[in-house]
């Protein structure tokens, strides 16, 4: 699908693509129950992984536990040392970088499909259930079980798109929570670098070139399917956020993206770049902007461009009176 002439688009594409295929071997090989489904998120899902990244994936099973794999205490599930041993040694044998300590993803992460499928927008809601639930649908690649993966997607799709909604009508539910995800990202950066000190740079380039794509592939999601039966909007949704953020754009938006290719590209070439990435966080809230590392104000200022070019795009390929102009405003 990808044109060849975004070099690290494509190499990123590929080492992605290789890595999810042995992994998913492994998986298959290793895993006898057909009571959950691996997930993986982040840079393997969206085809734009390098050696610099780790592996972002957590279990969602069915509401029966199989006991083989997991074990269920005080209401929580965690992987039997055995079953983690061996996917510690499947995801060790492909990919070379640690996992982050965040707690939503990791070997150790497990949720039911109904706590993802209820208490949307409720009190019980909890930012990591909310940032599995929209990841598994912006990003989402399976890496273990793709029938079941795609029947809890589905699932889900059908939470968001309610019997009730009209032809006419945008699918409002699942834009409100794909624009309050991308906010929540927003706050959560500023929450784990004042609060938790977390290092800045890399999350910074990231919050505004890979985080912002993710929702603008949710929002041009959303608006392809206005002006279509329920029925069709979950099929076209599926089948949309089937492809990686990139792919979507692409299919829906055609001959138009070559701005916000290249810029991309030339995010993807230097944040897969382990040199660049520890000169980025080097970079610092407190420096005034010519203290910061070249690197850093080069990315910055791309990527005002890309969301310029994001922004333009959006409007090229949905003409004025299309109702996502307006439900993004109001």
């Amino acid at each position: 699908i990808l044109n060849m002439r975004y070099t690290s688009i494509d190499i990123a594409k590929n080492y992605s693509l290789e890595g999810r295929n042995k992994l998913k071997k492994d998986f298959e090989d290793g895993i006898k129950s057909t009571s959950f489904c691996i997930v993986t998120t982040g840079s393997y899902a969206r085809d734009e992984a390098s050696e610099a990244s780790d592996l972002d994936c957590f279990v969602i099973t069915k509401d029966e536990i199989d006991e083989n794999y997991f074990l269920t205490e005080a209401g929580s599930i965690s992987p039997t040392p055995e079953f983690k041993k061996l996917m510690n040694e499947i995801v060790n044998r492909h990919v070379s970088k640690e996992a982050g300590d965040t707690g939503t993803f990791g070997l150790d992460a497990v949720v039911k499909l109904a706590e993802l499928i209820t208490n949307i927008g409720g009190i019980e809601d909890s930012n990591i259930q909310f940032t599995r639930r929209m990841l598994f649908l912006l990003e989402g690649k399976c890496l273990y079980n793709e029938e079941l993966f795609n029947h809890f997607r589905r699932k889900l799709i059908e939470e968001y798109i309610k019997p009730t909604v009209s032809d006419c009508q945008l699918s409002r539910f699942l834009l409100n929570d794909i624009i309050r995800f991308y906010r929540t990202m927003t706050t959560d950066f500023e929450h784990k670098v004042s609060e938790k000190g977390k290092s800045w740079g890399v999350r910074n380039i990231k919050l505004t070139f890979s985080r912002k794509l993710l929702y603008f592939g949710g929002v041009i999601t959303v608006a392809e399917t206005a002006q279509k039966t329920r029925e069709i909007k979950i099929e076209e949704t599926i089948k949309l956020l089937n492809m990686s953020p990139l792919e979507r754009i692409e299919h829906i938006a055609r001959y138009r993206v070559d701005k916000v290719f290249n810029l991309y590209d030339y995010f993807l070439e230097k944040i897969s770049d382990n040199n660049t990435r520890t000169e980025l966080d080097s970079a610092t809230v407190e420096a005034s902007s010519e203290n910061n590392p070249l690197i850093f104000r080069e990315l910055k200022n791309e990527s005002k461009h890309f969301s310029w070019a994001l922004a333009s795009l959006l409007e090229q390929t949905y003409d004025k009176t299309h109702p996502i102009h307006h439900a993004l405003i109001l």
